[in-house]
């Protein structure tokens, strides 16, 4: 078979297999991603698939699969609202390479906002504006990073938390103080 199906039957294929929970399945349902991708077919992935994806492959221990899936969103304009990413943000942060990951996905996306480089007033912007890290996604990163002793990773994570307007709560006064010791 050549090319790829219908934009439907494809959609419903990636979202059968994110809901497998198998492993297999899950990393063949990442592969057929990419291979879209590389193509340049991205319109053919319907938004809530490619973040159910995302969440699925988090969720059941593929770090690197979901933050490629993630960043491969973003760059095709495609931006999921931080709700979305955060979920996705707490899963793969549950172990040591996947907090390092985490944090690296969050300094990225971060780095959109650094020195208010969007400007909230045009309505174009809106959708990039809706995946602007809040100080949830930046709690939840650093309690991984602190977790598994990546203190640089959590450093970075609060050195980017003013520049992109985000506030330092009381749960972040806490895991701040556990960085410095």
């Amino acid at each position: 078979m050549e090319g790829f199906p219908r934009k439907s039957i494809l959609n419903n294929l990636l979202t059968g297999l994110a809901e497998s929970r198998d492993l297999q399945w899950l990393e063949k349902s990442h592969s057929l991603v990419e291979l879209i991708f590389d193509e340049d077919k991205h319109e053919l992935l319907k938004f809530e698939t490619l973040i159910y994806l995302c969440f699925s492959l988090a969720k059941y221990g593929l770090p690197i699969p979901a933050s490629t899936v993630l960043r491969r969103m973003v760059e095709t304009e495609k931006y999921p609202p931080v709700t979305a990413w955060s979920a996705i943000v707490a899963h793969i942060s549950r172990t040591a390479s996947g907090a390092y990951l985490a944090a690296e996905l969050i300094l990225e996306i971060g780095y959109l906002f650094q020195d208010n480089r969007v400007d909230p007033r045009k309505k174009t912007n809106r959708p990039l504006l809706s995946m602007k890290p809040n100080t949830t996604v930046f709690n939840l990163d650093l309690a991984g990073c602190l977790l598994f002793g990546t203190t640089r990773k959590a450093e970075q994570l609060l050195e980017m938390m003013p520049r992109v307007g985000i506030k330092a709560d009381s749960n972040l006064n806490i895991n701040s103080s556990l960085t410095v010791c």
